[in-house]
């Protein structure tokens, strides 16, 4: 029977572990939708679950993030509550 390797250990094998807890790390920081973090990752939803419940590193990592994201939630939050307010422009310049 072959031995088959998960995404994570490839990963950890090609060095690419660190980039790829980056990605789940900026991306669920600031609450991408999940396909974007699939996509990103270039693993299906169903990998995706099973490298949560295999792998510690990914939830600690998640977890991290979440927290992370709470904090960033909070201080926008106070600012909002103490007058601070952001207010952003766009224009858009067609060219004939």
């Amino acid at each position: 029977m072959a031995n088959t390797k998960d995404a994570y250990v490839k990963w950890k094998e090609q060095g690419l572990l660190d980039a790829k807890l980056k990605i789940i790390s900026n991306n669920y920081s600031y609450k991408e939708a999940r396909g974007l973090i699939y996509n990103l990752l270039g693993v299906s939803e169903a990998t995706w679950e099973k490298l949560k419940k295999r792998h510690e590193e990914i939830r600690f990592t998640i977890a991290e993030a979440k927290k992370l994201h709470e904090q960033l939630l909070l201080v926008s939050i106070t600012r909002r509550a103490e007058g601070e307010y952001y207010e952003d422009t766009q224009t858009i310049i067609e060219v004939n």
